[in-house]
């Protein structure tokens, strides 16, 4: 080996030593090139990912912040519909209360009528062996008082059950409204 090496010129030894170096440096400065540049590609990244969340997070509290007003509207024509409807029950219950005294006065005249029928037919000197037993006439104001106080029970039933379906209707036709815009 040493033959080898006493055959080669110093100088090409130099030159080679040289040109390994040189190349060495080279390609160490080829690979910083590299690595810088992905270096600034990372960076630009990082940037554009912290842009995107950033932006992402905007949207979601702008999101967040439609969705409370649309809710904050919702409840505030919840709140509206609601004294509407407690307002038409009121007026449905004076309306009720109205018709029922005004059925108690017809009850208390028929009731009085059949009171002077039966008088004058316990006055009349005629009697008729035909004639049913009992009180026609009592019957009659019976029959006639109960089925006012049925009519006015199903009355009240059909205008409440009334009342809450245009209720519900109308809540239902507001959040309709509201949520499809």
């Amino acid at each position: 080996m040493t033959r080898l090496l006493d055959i080669i010129p110093s100088w090409l030894w130099a030159t080679a030593l040289a040109a390994s170096l040189l190349g060495g440096t080279a390609a160490a400065g080829y690979q910083y090139v590299l690595l810088s540049a992905e270096r600034a590609a990372h960076s630009k990244s990082k940037a554009d990912h912290a842009t995107e969340v950033a932006n992402s997070k905007q949207a979601a509290l702008d999101q967040s912040e439609a969705f409370r007003k649309k809710e904050q509207e919702l409840r505030d024509a919840q709140v509206a519909h609601t004294a509407v409807v407690l307002a038409l029950q009121a007026d449905l219950d004076r309306a009720h209360r109205a018709a029922e005294r005004a059925s108690a006065g017809v009850q208390h005249a028929a009731d009085a009528a059949a009171a002077e029928a039966r008088r004058r037919c316990a006055a009349s000197t005629t009697a008729d062996p035909r004639a049913p037993a009992g009180d026609p006439i009592g019957v009659l104001a019976d029959v006639l008082g109960r089925a006012d106080r049925r009519a006015g029970i199903l009355a009240d039933l059909a205008d409440r059950r009334g009342l809450a379906g245009r209720s519900c209707e109308r809540e239902y036709d507001t959040l309709y409204r509201a949520l499809t815009q």
